[in-house]
């Protein structure tokens, strides 16, 4: 098979999952273009933001790629061309996506890869036929196992989010109901957020409505784990979510998790002795979430337990079983060139 191209809309890791698992997925140096294609061109000068359009169909018209993979919606109208030069087109869905999924309908693709059974009744939601789909789970990549020193003497609540801040995470959200649920009860809580975005600034000015509540951003960082290792409890309030990345690695690397009970989280922690779930439109649900994982506080936890929790996330989400089945797809797609 010639080498194959990714077209996502930005392929910066700090953006999130989807971006940390294409530098997996894009084996043997295959190509990955972006919006940011083209800007430094002829094209940039004359199209501006909206270069990477013109500099892709010109680049599709001149190579023919014989394959494409499509990581982000913004992209799939370009399948209409691919396909018209018998390409063959692979939408990979990232996420469970609450809007635009019109979009499905109207611009077709030969194979899909769904990070999750959740992703996959998406799909078929939308009129995709189950044949076409492949579930290929994200693997575990947050490294090795970081020793954990969870302060037993802190006087007040350690919460920890790791991710992208866009509104669809759901952390300012989830900050809003802390502070306020500190503000209730009297009683200090720290929020520590590993992560940049957009509502960034919004987060870290909440500290300044409340001295029950405090929030500590530390930016993106490479290796989040180690930067939050005295914390217990990771939240993960996502809006929507294709499959629960942040999920896998909390569980093990140790943590106690609190999480919006949406499909794709749902599918990772529901069997899951020290996974709490909530809901966004119910704050009581937050608060029993909490209450739950402070009783099973972390440090109480057989080191049995937390051993048997890490080895079952490296036999589900191991690296070599997603390249295993990336090569496995790639073999099928290759039958049908």
């Amino acid at each position: 098979m010639e080498v194959a191209w990714h077209l996502i809309n930005d392929p910066d890791p700090r953006r999130g999952g989807a971006q940390r698992i294409l530098r997996e997925a894009a084996l043997n140096s295959e190509i990955i273009l972006s919006q940011k294609s083209g800007r430094n061109t002829f094209y940039g000068k004359v199209f501006g933001k909206h270069s990477w359009i013109p500099f892709l169909i010109v680049k599709i018209i001149k190579k023919r790629p014989k394959t494409v993979f499509i990581h982000s919606r913004c992209f799939l109208p370009l399948s209409l061309i691919l396909r018209a030069f018998k390409s063959k087109v692979i939408f990979y869905a990232h996420a469970n996506y609450k809007h635009g999924n019109l979009l499905f309908r109207v611009f077709r693709c030969d194979q899909y890869i769904a990070v999750s059974d959740a992703v996959k009744k998406l799909l078929e939601s939308n009129k995709i036929l189950s044949s076409r789909i492949t579930v290929i789970r994200n693997p575990y990549l947050a490294g090795k196992n970081v020793l954990q020193n969870h302060d037993k003497r802190s006087e007040h609540l350690n919460i920890a989010c790791i991710g992208s801040l866009n509104p669809w995470k759901g952390v300012y959200l989830l900050a809003d109901k802390l502070l306020k649920i500190a503000e209730y009860q009297k009683s200090k809580i720290c929020l520590t957020v590993v992560g940049d975005g957009p509502e960034k600034e919004s987060i870290a000015n909440l500290s300044s409505r409340s001295k029950y509540f405090e929030t500590r951003l530390l930016g993106f960082q490479e290796a989040p784990y180690e930067h939050i290792s005295n914390i217990s409890i990771v939240a993960i309030p996502s809006l929507e979510e294709g499959f629960g990345l942040v999920a896998i690695e909390s569980i093990y690397q140790g943590k106690i998790v609190i999480y919006s009970d949406i499909p794709a989280l749902r599918e990772v922690c529901k069997d899951q002795s020290l996974c709490f779930p909530f809901s966004h439109s119910d704050q009581d649900s937050l608060i029993k979430a909490i209450r739950s994982s402070i009783e099973k506080s972390i440090d109480s936890s057989p080191p049995a337990l937390m051993k048997d929790r890490s080895e079952r996330i490296l036999e589900e989400y191991g690296k070599d079983k997603f390249i295993q089945q990336q090569l496995a797809f790639r073999a099928r797609l290759n039958n049908l060139l």
